[in-house]
């Protein structure tokens, strides 16, 4: 009797699961769901029975048929280091069921020079064709004869010179992230966007901004300072920085988005001979990283007071007198940044400092009269939850707030870091690098 009682229990919870709400979702939706989880798994092996879309499939035989005939959740390919004498067929069935759409593709190039592993590689490559992104952290002879019409994105790393003109066959290719300088490998000129994450010997900067349709270009640290030469270009418009003293041999007319560290008096000096020299009008800046004790950087604000309308900024008590006192002196009529609308910080200093600060953003708020453009948007980052209520419990802040001042508080003071998008260009918002 017990048998036939724990039968019978067994069966009623098979019959509950199906009748589970899940199992009633039109597979349409269900596909929306399954396809909002693919990002959370980008990078994670795809030889791995136990990852994204393998596992959905073993739940039951409706995901699995699902799944298995959906060819974008098998559009993103993904090899480590975990090689089994089951890899070929996996990698060919994953292939196989991506169908025609364009791949994201990571290859870890850990695994040498291992047969097994360099037969799986080969049929990655076979579909070049209908790569879109790629992260190849490797220097492989295989690339020789490929071709990328449809490879839009790309990050290297670990390259050499024998991975010269590889890329030149790509028409499509926009934005790249390299390991190194441009100099070691030929690239499309079409480059719109590029980012150089480690610079060990340049000493010429000219070659890192030789694309003529440069529109945003990331230089990390720079072990040796530039050479003289200028570099000159007509369409950059995104900088973002390691090294302030690139800026002493750059020229760029069109720049809009600046951002870059500030931590001593030398970096101040040479950032204004820049903005003085190439006659841009910024309208975003960002000062992360300082400036430390006794560093003015009023002079870059100055230069930029009529078009600055984006301000990010470190606030303490060593730059506060420098920085807020000019932007809430509205009796005059040179006022500094008068169409700045959006203000950041990251706020280190006590109270009073904050009540200053929000007397500042208010005299702002209130003065339209003089032509000042009125703040839209304030973003405040505080070292935790008890400075964070501190701003709002403010009465001056709360009515700003009711009046439609838009502010957004933050209690982990480096949050701010984990939030930052890859790529300053707005047009890139959705296209940022698969595997960061």
């Amino acid at each position: 009797m017990r048998v036939e009682l724990d039968e019978i229990a067994a069966a009623r919870r098979r019959y509950r699961s199906i009748l589970a709400p899940i199992r009633r979702l039109p597979q349409e939706v269900l596909l929306a769901i399954f396809s909002l989880c693919r990002e959370s798994y980008l990078g994670e092996d795809s030889l791995d029975p136990r990852k994204f879309p393998w596992f959905l499939g073993h739940v039951c035989h409706m995901w699995r048929d699902l799944v298995h005939s959906s060819p974008l959740l098998w559009s993103s390919v993904a090899l480590m280091t975990r090689y089994t004498s089951h890899s070929i067929d996996m990698i060919r069935y994953h292939l196989e069921r991506s169908g025609n759409i364009l791949l994201d593709v990571f290859i870890d190039g850990a695994f040498r020079c291992r047969p097994l592993a360099l037969k799986v590689v080969d049929c990655v490559y076979g579909h070049s064709y209908r790569w879109r992104s790629a992260e190849l952290r490797m220097d492989e002879k295989r690339f020789m004869s490929r071709t990328f019409p449809c490879l839009q994105s790309l990050r290297l790393f670990y390259f050499s010179r024998s991975l010269n003109q590889r890329f030149l066959d790509a028409p499509a290719l926009r934005n790249v992230v390299l390991r190194s300088s441009p100099d070691t490998i030929c690239l499309s000129p079409h480059i719109t966007h590029v980012a150089y994450l480690y610079l060990l010997d340049v000493l010429d900067s000219r070659p890192l901004f030789a694309f003529p349709n440069l529109v945003e270009c990331h230089v990390a640290q720079m072990k040796k300072s530039p050479s003289t030469s200028t570099v000159h270009h007509r369409s950059l418009r995104f900088l973002r920085i390691e090294t302030p003293e690139i800026l002493a041999t750059l020229n760029f007319p069109e720049l809009e988005y600046l951002d870059l560290p500030i931590t001593k008096k030398n970096d101040v000096d040479i950032t204004f001979s820049f903005l003085l020299r190439s006659q841009c009008s910024l309208k975003h800046l960002t000062i992360r990283d300082g400036p430390p004790k006794g560093v003015d950087v009023s002079s870059i604000l100055t230069i930029q007071s009529v078009s600055l309308t984006h301000l990010f900024i470190v606030l303490d008590e060593e730059n506060y007198h420098s920085i807020c006192c000019m932007l809430s002196y509205t009796e005059s009529s040179d006022i500094l940044a008068p169409r700045l609308q959006y203000i950041e910080v990251l706020f280190n200093g006590y109270c009073l400092l904050r009540d200053n600060f929000i007397r500042m953003i208010e005299s702002r708020w209130l003065t339209t009269e003089k032509g000042l453009t009125q703040f839209q948007r304030l973003v405040i980052h505080t070292t935790g939850q008890y400075e964070a209520n501190e701003w709002i419990s403010s009465g001056n802040m709360r009515k700003m707030i009711r009046e439609g001042l838009d502010v957004v508080i933050f209690e982990d003071f480096h949050q701010y870091r984990r939030s930052l998008r890859f790529w300053l260009d707005p047009s890139m918002a959705g296209k940022e690098e698969m595997w960061i």
